[in-house]
């Protein structure tokens, strides 16, 4: 059985390869949306950048740190546009102390109840459920990189 580090360093893996995607592409798909009611790419990665502060919060081991301008939560708007590589270093900063904090955390830790979203629990069931929460969002990305780009699934994972 995969560690939750284990796990969230394949998703982490899998964050940066989407996003790498998009600067193989002109920058219009990053900011591409289906519909005026529906967040781009962009808007999504910055969702996720905000529940990895919100994860980091829910694991013991440190300081609560801020997170950035640029992350966003669920019914924010944001009229503002952010590069490519500011998500990507703002992503680097966070997913490092995740990483570290995970690395530190034991079987008793991974059992203690927390506050979340969905009531108390686990931290580990909270763990994986963000881990969840976040390739849903990765799959609407992949989406939307479809449907903006019209490639195949075959050219978006050799791309």
């Amino acid at each position: 059985m995969p560690t939750l580090l284990q796990l969230y360093s394949l998703l982490e893996e899998e964050r940066s390869g989407i996003l790498e995607r998009f600067t193989k592409v002109d920058l219009k798909h990053f900011h591409f949306t289906e519909t005026k009611k529906t967040w781009s790419s962009e808007q999504l990665f910055r969702h996720i950048l905000m529940s990895n502060y919100w994860l980091l919060e829910n694991l013991p081991g440190g300081e609560k740190l801020e997170a950035p301008n640029i992350a966003i939560s669920t019914g924010q708007e944001s009229n503002n546009k952010v590069s490519i590589d500011e998500l990507r270093d703002s992503f680097i900063l966070v997913s490092d102390i995740i990483k570290q904090r995970l690395s530190f955390l034991g079987r008793q830790e991974e059992a203690e109840i927390v506050d979340s979203f969905r009531g108390k629990k686990t931290r580990h069931a909270v763990i994986v459920g963000f881990i969840f929460h976040e390739l849903r969002h990765l799959g609407q990305i992949i989406w939307l990189f479809k449907r903006s780009t019209r490639w195949t699934d075959k050219e978006i994972y050799l791309a």
